[in-house]
């Protein structure tokens, strides 16, 4: 028996690391194939992506981190710290299609976001099932699929808080394994120098420290004190730069109490709901306010009580639990980056928006989470409690691949913002891109810039769009644009849309004054100074 044993033990436990490195395997390049071919037409394009792409040739051509205006000078960007517009200016510098680049880029760091699933579940369970099932709902998630093909910073900032929380999880589970804990501090600056959320990430790796780690209070409080500096350090440092050039830390509007508006809050708890239920019930759930509120409060009230059960346990534990370690790290990021995010639409920033974007990192822990707790409870249960568990498991995982197929095919028949067919064929930015090489202004760069390929000027506006303040310069603006369209004999290319309310055919009537229609276009029109 003992001469038999450890044969059995050791084949077994091959099996189980050739089945897990085949899994590996397979999660980065179905990763990698999924937003290759979710993007035919390269990586979808939004009005941020204008300011990643522009940012990125900005500093490849040694001209700081801004946006290019219309004669060619530079505006600084102040409301995006620069780490993606840094990697994009790679290949500017060398001379790589950057949209190209940027979607091999998006696809790696998917297919990297799999394989750090597939590796941290694994690690924590020892199981190629859940692990498999890990693969299966990153895969799947349309969530997480739709903020891999914009050319956006959320692929970058995701791939970073996997990495960040599995490396600070497996730190606190193995204290000797320090590379873990740099690993963790390098992917939580780089984080935070990608996307000012990242904020939450930093707190969430301090407080893991600080809480949870076994070591003396003086030692752990050290260890978080020198992980929150060093995290916050490359942010300081560019919201000092922002201060100096443009007076405010990130051109957004003065912080007082600002709440949403209560649809806002019930949008979110309907985004969130879909992530883990059918459309129709996640509807009954938020079908008012009144049942939104109770919705929220219970799902609250059991989250957070779940999380404390888990963190005493955490801490009272006298041997290192490494299934428990992770589970109790992720939950700890979605409370404290939901947390962040509401003191952040309150106080801070009332043009955050609640949507999908910004609350795509707390899917993904919110996945892990849920294969760690599915593992955990099958953990020593009876064998029918474990196949239970696991159909349902199954059930879920395939439920996610589904919807989530359905949005790869709409991506396959036409992509999304600026790279759908109605901008690419739009006749007015065809026509502006054989305009002379003379002043443009325009209400929308972005279109301007990806598909006629001019940088513009913007045209002035009664309201800065980026902290909704008063412009007090409107009327000036007005007659310095009217003069350089006279000057230089630019254009205006006013595209997109043609407004409808009263306020905006006012607005509409006022910009155009003294000027004449050169070509109209069902969704747009040209115009230039008149005689």
């Amino acid at each position: 028996m003992s001469n038999v044993e450890p044969a059995f033990d050791v084949s077994t436990g091959r099996r189980m690391s050739m089945a897990v490195a085949v899994l590996m395997i397979l999660a980065a390049v179905l990763g990698t194939a999924v937003v290759l071919l979710a993007t035919p037409y390269g990586l979808s394009l939004r009005d941020d992506s204008y300011s990643y792409i522009a940012g990125a040739v900005s500093l490849a051509r040694g001209t700081g981190f801004g946006r290019l205006t219309g004669d060619g000078s530079v505006n600084p960007i102040t409301n995006f710290p620069p780490l993606y517009s840094l990697t994009l200016a790679v290949p500017v510098e060398a001379g790589i299609d950057v949209y190209l680049f940027g979607r091999i880029l998006n696809s790696a760091l998917f297919g990297l976001t799999a394989l750090v699933a597939v590796v941290a579940v694994y690690r924590a369970t020892v199981s190629v099932g859940y692990a498999a099932f890990a693969a299966g709902l990153v895969l799947g998630s349309g969530t997480l699929i739709e903020q891999y093909i914009w050319v956006q910073s959320e692929p970058v900032f995701l791939g970073l808080e996997i990495v960040a929380l599995v490396s600070i999880g497996s730190y606190i589970n193995g204290p000797s394994r320090r590379a873990f804990l740099w690993l963790a501090v390098a992917a939580i600056t780089l984080a935070a120098f990608t996307r000012f959320v990242g904020i939450g990430l930093i707190l969430t790796c301090s407080l893991a420290l600080l809480l949870f780690h076994r070591k003396p209070f003086v030692a752990r409080a050290k260890e978080a004190s020198l992980l929150l500096l060093v995290g916050l350090a490359p942010l300081i440092g560019f919201t000092l730069r922002n201060l100096t050039l443009k007076g405010s830390a990130a051109n957004r509007p003065t912080p007082f109490w600002h709440p949403p508006a209560a649809d806002a809050w019930r949008g979110a708890l309907v985004l969130s709901l879909k992530w883990l239920l059918p459309d129709r019930i996640a509807a009954f759930l938020t079908d008012s306010n009144w049942l939104s509120l109770v919705t929220f409060f219970a799902l609250a009230f059991a989250a957070t009580w779940l999380w404390l059960g888990l963190a005493k346990k955490m801490r009272t534990s006298d041997s290192s639990d490494p299934g428990l370690d992770h589970l109790t790290i992720q939950g700890l990021f979605c409370l404290t980056y939901l947390i962040f995010i509401v003191f952040t639409v309150l106080f801070l920033d009332r043009l955050t928006p609640l949507d999908e974007r910004i609350l795509a990192p707390v899917h993904l822990s919110l996945f892990v989470i849920l294969v760690l707790g599915a593992a955990r409870l099958s953990r020593g249960s009876t064998l029918k409690k474990r196949w239970s568990i696991g159909l349902l498991c199954f059930a879920f995982a395939a439920f996610q691949i589904l919807r989530s197929l359905l949005i790869v095919e709409s991506l396959v028949r036409d992509g999304h913002g600026y790279a759908s067919e109605r901008w690419r064929t739009s006749p007015t930015l065809t026509y502006a891109r054989g305009l002379p090489g003379v002043p443009i202004f325009t209400n929308n760069l972005p279109a301007v810039y990806f598909v006629a390929g001019r940088t513009a000027y913007v045209i002035p506006a009664p309201t800065n769009l980026s902290n909704l303040e008063a412009n007090p310069n409107y009327a000036r603006e007005l007659l310095e644009m009217r003069q350089l369209l006279r000057d230089a004999d630019g254009y205006l290319v006013y595209v997109g849309y043609t407004p409808t309310d009263t306020q905006g055919a006012e607005e509409f009537k006022t910009l155009t004054s003294g000027l004449v229609p050169v070509q109209v276009f069902p969704e747009g029109a040209v115009y230039k100074a008149g005689g």
